[in-house]
This record gives structure tokens, sequence and C-alpha cells, in this order.
């Protein structure tokens, strides 16, 4: 992020007075210190990473709040978001919150980039999936009732059903 600080632009973020928001997706504050009250200095914020988003904590006397940086980076620089619309990470990556990589979006849009950049977690991606994607194949092709399928294949007769249905491995 430091070959182009130069170029780096800076805006208030939204509702909340003291903190900034850049373009290239780093927040800083202009809280004064009390252990340096006449520093007039930013200071930066160290985001935490949540399933791979980060995120600050933004405080003021009595209020707080956590948020994801690139929804502030969008708030500040683009606007709120129309209803229904999410935040999109156009190259995939959700650790790359440039402005550039940013955009609001529908569901299904947001959707369809996760299919297109592979990051999507569907079929053995899926961290709740308890057969193999051949298996699923297997279930596809096999001739018969579901109750065959799945005696065939050790699954439960929802699983064969949801399998030939398309509502589970629909992909394939």
């Amino acid at each position: 992020m430091a070959e182009n600080n130069a170029l780096e632009r800076w805006l208030p973020v939204p509702d909340w007075v003291d903190y900034e928001v850049s373009d290239l997706g780093r927040i800083r504050s202009w809280k004064k210190s009390c252990q340096r009250p006449n520093e007039t200095l930013p200071r930066m914020l160290v985001a935490q990473v949540m399933e791979g988003y980060h995120r600050v904590d933004l405080r003021y006397p009595g209020r707080r709040r956590s948020a994801f940086v690139h929804r502030l980076v969008l708030e500040a620089f683009v606007g709120p978001p129309s209803e229904g619309h999410q935040c999109r990470h156009l190259n995939g990556r959700r650790d790359d919150n440039r402005l550039a990589n940013l955009a609001w979006g529908t569901a299904a849009e947001n959707s369809r980039d996760k299919r297109r950049h592979g990051t999507c977690s569907r079929g053995e991606r899926n961290g709740n999936t308890r057969i193999s994607e051949e298996t699923a194949r297997q279930i596809l092709a096999h001739e018969g009732t579901h109750a065959d399928a799945a005696r065939a294949f050790g699954v439960s007769r929802r699983t064969a059903r949801n399998i030939r249905s398309g509502a589970r491995w629909g992909h394939l």
C-alpha cells in the first residue's frame, strides 16, 4: 500500500467525527491520545480480520461501532448502498479494500463474482459436505428410486432426492 501514498485520498467516515478513510482502504483517527494530548498526528487503526474481511472499531464518547473497512470505503467515496445492495470485491480478494476493487451490487452480482473468482463454497469446498463430487455424480446417474440410490451410496433418501432434484450439488 505504501507505493501510492502520495496519491492517497482521504475522506471523513460518514457520521463519525475524528475518523477518516482512504481510497487505499486505510482508516485513521485524529482523536487526541490521553498519553499525548498535544499530539496532532493521526493514528492509523489496525484492522482485525474476521473470515478474511478487515474490521475496525470506531469509538466516540457514548458510541461504539465495529465496521468492515470495505463498507467504510464505499460509504465515504461512493455513498450509501441502494436498498438490497451489498459490497462486492471485484477481484475476489476479501482483504483488498482499495476503492478501485470495490462496488455496490446485488446479491446475484456478488454470487456471480464468487463463481467467476472460484471463491464460492459449493461442492467439496463447502465445509458441511459429507460426500465427494464423484459420489454425487454417481447418485445422479444411478438408475432406480431415491431409496435405491441412498442404499447404494450410504446416504439418506433425503440426500439422494436433494442431489437428484438439484437442491444440492445443483452445479453438476
